[in-house]
């Protein structure tokens, strides 16, 4: 049997005044997948992950992103190659659902619902991210990856021409070791390695904070509601359970996710003005905070095991850049994080992996300039902004049914025409592609700003109003957002999808317009669009009544 002093002298041996293509910096997700990636696109690379734990990541271990939506899915199961094993180890989820405000006096049962009744044609998964993480570092040295664990990076210098050099610890040892990089790349999560050293963090003003913990088990949703009121439970053909569950209020969101190992992630978001962590930071405060403001949830979980417990602030940030012709990236949380009211989590580390997986495919053609380099950096850095733009000062939204329900379908159909197709057609792969595509998308980020705004202006005009208890899958209700929905949908060859991407863009406006209008109906503000047509307001308008009477 090996000691361990033997095991840290052969991974020494193995580093010691090494060469490599490209030194990642991290062997978490966004570490291990970018060389899985790399590694695909281009076998005959040499491949090094560092990671600074020895121990491999336990199941149910407290990771952010359990939960993907579709860019990333596809990302993982297509681009990586990981479709099999995924449904194997993992849950194909149901889609994002979302119930309506509780004011505390009324029953689950009563609350409006939003999301899919059946799993949808574009696969999304719930991921257990220690299992996960543990099983890709196995997959990843398959691959031809060289992953050594134990490993802490401490100090790098860059170089604009040559080779960079990392010096390196093993973990209770004192002496250094000194390794070369031609690409440096920082998955080092909230370490931020390259960040710090750069000063490139740029935070958002998102003055939000988390409360997390895993329960032993299944904790589902659906045990909330008795089992004789069979319309509620029948309104779904798959359980909800399947779902991610979120469930809304007045400056605060909750997630419950299932993980394949049989337990429940579940956390609370909240804005720290109106629900401040202090008020949260402990499981004993926890359960308190859920028995004044969710007494459903608090009766479901109250006898529950509790795995393992976490708080964070300030959650959010951006980069203020992620990508250099120097030939280093950030991905990952060493670049970004949105808020994950969406789960656009894996879909960041998606879009920054495939943008530094062609950015060094170049630079070895010897094809890599700064021209590509920036439009890659910005594409990048437009999309963090993007996403973000849905929940940043949002969080008032979520207390008004009326206007969350406008909102959650605007935000799925923003997320369906722009980041989800940039991965679904691989558009990273090619400078023209996201050429094109970025230019075409400056028109949608503007309209999407607008509307944002306008969101905030309503809630700051009106008084909340509950929604009619239901579910509603808007494309099998309301004709005009059954065709959005195809649009979005629809499975197009890249090449036409980019053609056709102005009149989906145009759709949005139309959109616009109609929320504009009944904002000025409804809370006498005025709409930054134009007049809508009579036909579609009417139509959207009606919908909107019937759900909300």
């Amino acid at each position: 049997m090996i000691s361990t002093t033997q095991a840290i002298e052969s991974k020494e041996n193995k580093l010691r005044n090494s060469s490599w293509d490209v030194v990642i910096c991290g062997g978490g997700l966004a570490g291990l997948t970018l060389s899985l990636q790399l590694v695909k696109r281009m076998p005959d690379i040499k491949v090094l992950v560092l990671e600074r734990s020895n121990a491999a990541p336990k199941d149910a271990c407290h990771k952010v992103g359990e939960s993907c939506v579709e860019g990333a899915t596809y990302w993982f199961t297509h681009t990586l190659g990981l479709k099999d094993y995924l449904w194997q180890k993992h849950i194909k989820k149901l889609g994002l659902r979302f119930f309506g405000t509780n004011n505390g006096q009324d029953s689950f049962k009563e609350r409006f619902e939003i999301g899919v009744n059946d799993f949808p044609p574009i696969d999304s998964v719930q991921l257990d991210r220690g299992l996960f993480e543990r099983d890709l570092i196995k997959i990843a040295r398959e691959a031809g990856v060289t992953v050594i664990t134990g490993v802490k990076v401490e100090s790098f210098s860059l170089s604009e021409k040559n080779m960079h050099h990392i010096q390196l610890k093993m973990n209770h040892h004192k002496s250094l070791l000194t390794i070369q990089g031609s690409w440096l790349v920082d998955a080092s999560g909230r370490s931020r390695l390259l960040s710090r050293k750069l000063n490139l963090t740029q935070p958002l003003p998102h003055n939000v904070s988390a409360t997390w913990f895993r329960l032993k088990g299944k904790c589902d949703i659906s045990n909330i509601v008795n089992t004789t009121h069979n319309l509620w439970h029948k309104r779904t053909k798959q359980a909800r359970w399947y779902s991610t569950n979120h469930l809304l209020g007045r400056g605060y969101w909750i997630w419950l996710i299932p993980l394949s190992t049989g337990h429940t992630s579940i956390g609370i978001m909240g804005e720290e003005t109106v629900h401040p962590l202090t008020q949260r930071n402990s499981w004993e405060k926890a359960l308190q905070w859920f028995s004044e403001y969710e007494p459903d949830v608090f009766k479901l979980i109250r006898e529950f095991e509790v795995l393992d417990f976490r708080t964070m602030k300030h959650i959010a940030y951006e980069t203020k850049q992620a990508f250099s012709i120097n030939r280093w990236a950030c991905v990952g949380e060493a670049a970004a994080f949105a808020d994950p009211l969406y789960s656009t989590g894996s879909d960041l580390i998606a879009w920054a992996n495939s943008s530094v997986t062609t950015l060094i495919e170049l630079d070895r053609k010897g094809k890599l300039d700064n021209k590509t380099v920036a439009l890659y950096d910005t594409a990048f850095k437009d999309l963090v902004s993007f996403v973000s733009s849905w929940t940043i000062n949002m969080y008032s939204v979520f207390g008004h049914d009326h206007i969350m329900l406008r909102k959650l379908l605007w935000d799925a159909l923003a997320y369906f025409l722009g980041p989800v197709r940039i991965l679904l057609h691989e558009f990273l792969q090619t400078p023209a592609s996201m050429q094109r595509y970025t230019e075409e998308m400056q028109r949608c980020y503007k309209i999407n700003q607008k509307m944002q705004e306008l969101f905030r202006e309503w809630v700051a005009n009106t008084n909340a109003e509950k929604a009619r208890p239901g579910l509603y899958v808007a494309d099998q209700t309301c004709n005009y957002f059954n065709d959005l929905a195809r649009l979005q949908l629809g499975v197009l060859p890249g090449f036409k999808f980019l053609n056709e991407l102005p009149g989906f863009i145009d759709k949005m406006e139309e959109l616009a317009d109609i929320f504009g209008a009944q904002a000025e109906a409804h809370a006498n503000i005025k709409s930054p669009f134009k007049l809508p047509q009579e036909q579609l307001f009417e139509q959207v308008e009606n919908y909107m009544m019937q759900a909300l009477a």
